[in-house]
């Protein structure tokens, strides 16, 4: 039995990211913690799931490959999509 992974903080932030041109962003914020920010301007809610699976796979795996993480994101976010998986809105 191999050892158990370690455990990896994060906290989830939605913001307007116009000025940087991108979806989502992870940044370290520690040995193990990491902050996602995450547009909040997504056109459609399965584009939102897509940057959160991608972003929160950077999580995971800090050293993937983007291309590797984009390959991913869309099998889980397709998968969760067809599962009816959908933010509960406040």
């Amino acid at each position: 039995m191999g050892k158990k992974p370690q455990r990896k903080k994060f906290r989830i932030i939605e913001e307007d990211l116009t000025d940087s041109d991108d979806w989502g962003q992870t940044n370290k914020t520690g040995s193990n913690s990491y902050e996602i920010t995450i547009d909040k301007n997504h056109e459609t809610e399965r584009d939102r799931i897509d940057t959160l699976v991608h972003e929160a796979l950077h999580v995971a795996d800090w050293y993937m490959s983007e291309r590797k993480v984009v390959s991913l994101a869309k099998i889980v976010t397709d998968a969760l999509w067809r599962q009816g998986y959908r933010r509960r809105v406040k």
